[in-house]
């Protein structure tokens, strides 16, 4: 799967020199939230909120001077965690924290409508983990920091933003990530502000 992801990265991106397109690198700041399930929730799990960044090469491929496909690809922070506070359960302990640090490689697929200085995109960005780690503070008898589990090495991300101009060559915006899963009992959303410059 990731050999054919590359290919169809290297494909497009050869289609796209021949065509009408413009270029953009993008960097953003993003807040990744843990979402948690009624019946963790209960168990006294809580979803916290954890920074993350990402770097982006963006090309537009216009279609008309409106519409375009917005692709490229670039690095994504997703790092979240929860807190476990079932105080009567850990004599001694105030809480629990899990911590899972995540690196992935994403390529949008979104479509793109630009008018005057504004720029709405939605579709997916196909997220090819690169890296993954858990860490859980303070450690617990019985506890080890493994791999997550059921974890998934591609995961396709809904996302939804838009983009002001602040010039001909910089713009700022904001984006946002729908729930998805990235692996069992652990789904999260994100939201994040960018700042771009063109090529």
């Amino acid at each position: 799967m990731k050999i054919i992801i590359c290919l169809f990265a290297f494909t497009l991106t050869s289609q796209v020199y021949a065509l009408n397109f413009s270029n953009s690198f993008e960097g953003a700041l993003r807040s990744n939230s843990a979402i948690i399930s009624q019946e963790s929730y209960q168990a006294g799990v809580r979803g916290k909120q954890e920074l993350g960044a990402q770097v982006f090469f963006i090309s537009n491929l216009k279609f008309t001077d409106q519409f375009s496909l917005r692709t490229g690809a670039g690095l994504v922070m997703r790092d979240s965690k929860v807190e476990f506070e079932d105080y009567d359960s850990l004599p001694g302990l105030q809480s629990v924290t899990i911590m899972v640090s995540r690196m992935f490689l994403d390529i949008p697929l979104t479509l793109n409508y630009k008018i005057s200085n504004f720029e709405v995109f939605g579709g997916i960005n196909v997220a090819n983990k690169l890296s993954s780690s858990i860490e859980v503070s303070p450690s617990i008898v019985g506890t080890t920091n493994n791999n997550i589990v059921d974890e998934k090495s591609l995961v396709t991300v809904p996302t939804f933003g838009f983009n002001y101009f602040t010039s001909t060559t910089s713009k700022v915006g904001l984006f946002y990530e729908f729930d998805q899963n990235f692996s069992k009992n652990w789904n999260q959303t994100s939201i994040g502000l960018s700042a771009g410059m063109s090529l």
